[in-house]
């Protein structure tokens, strides 16, 4: 169960952050916070983060933390460049396809660092 787990991992992490990232999206616009959205996509993403780096890395808390907040800071961050560079595209206004895609696709790389950090250097 593990093994299948370990070999389909970035899958399941995809899965999970597309369809616990639209919750957050509607509470965030009911509760009308989209005043500033990079704070709320940095507070989402990080405690979406967070959730999955305490049931999955298993570090204590002060660098699960760490690493949720650095994780979703670096993909809002590819966002920004995103829309300076004119890299996003033109069907996405708002930006917020353009924010779930890069914090999926960054929170996977960082996913994979940690995860292979944690079983070189923090052995169980």
């Amino acid at each position: 169960m593990i093994k299948t787990i370990n070999k389909y991992r970035q899958i399941i992490f995809f899965l999970i952050y597309f369809i616990l990232t639209f919750p957050f999206i509607s509470i965030a616009y009911s509760l009308d916070f989209f005043n500033y959205p990079s704070i709320n996509f940095i507070l989402e993403f990080g405690i979406l983060n967070f959730i999955l780096a305490h049931y999955f890395l298993k570090l204590n808390t002060y660098l699960n933390i760490l690493f949720a907040f650095i994780t979703s800071s670096v993909g809002i961050a590819i966002v920004y460049l995103g829309w300076h560079f004119k890299i996003a595209p033109d069907w996405d206004d708002y930006g917020i396809f353009t924010a779930i895609f890069s914090n999926i696709l960054i929170s996977m790389l960082f996913w994979e660092i940690a995860f292979r950090l944690k079983n070189s250097y923090f052995k169980d």
